[in-house]
């Protein structure tokens, strides 16, 4: 099962609305494996079919390797990694995961210098983005998760947040 933030009411408004452009079939209609490119160039990467690894944090929870995995994986498939500003891995250290382009989720610090910090630092890592949250300061939790009492493991660290 999936979890999203809050009560995941846009968890169900995205399913919903993805019911309204279902995928239809053209068979027999003279079109080849060669006639159709699903290519996109989403800010000059050029990538095969328009699927790219969303971020996702703290994957510490369920892998060892945790965003390094992911980011090995997103490369190997020739898409771009969007790397998590939650998570459990430093971003320099998800950036050498793969030769793919990978771009940095964003949250905004009140201390400006923290947030120049991760900015410098995911240039140097060489990331090509920044995906930028608005809609919170920090990571969400799932009503879910708040049920089962936060279970971090003891110790876990954001590796990308400040750590106030």
């Amino acid at each position: 099962m999936a979890d999203s933030s809050g009560d995941e009411w846009t968890l169900r408004e995205n399913r919903r609305a993805f019911n309204y452009f279902p995928i239809l079939t053209h068979r027999l209609a003279c079109i080849g494996a060669k006639d159709i490119d699903l290519g996109i160039d989403p800010l000059g990467h050029k990538l095969p079919y328009p699927i790219i690894a969303a971020p996702m944090g703290a994957h510490g929870f369920v892998r060892p390797e945790a965003e390094i995995g992911t980011a090995s994986g997103a490369a190997a498939a020739g898409t771009i990694y969007e790397s998590s500003g939650a998570s459990a891995n430093p971003l320099e250290a998800i950036a050498k995961a793969g030769s793919g382009p990978k771009w940095l989720q964003l949250y905004f610090n009140a201390d400006i210098g923290v947030t120049r910090s991760l900015l410098q630092r995911a240039r140097d890592a060489g990331y090509s983005a920044i995906i930028i949250t608005t809609d919170a300061l920090g990571p969400g939790a799932s009503d879910e998760f708040i049920r089962l009492g936060r279970p971090f493991p003891p110790n876990f660290t954001f590796d990308n947040h400040d750590p106030r």
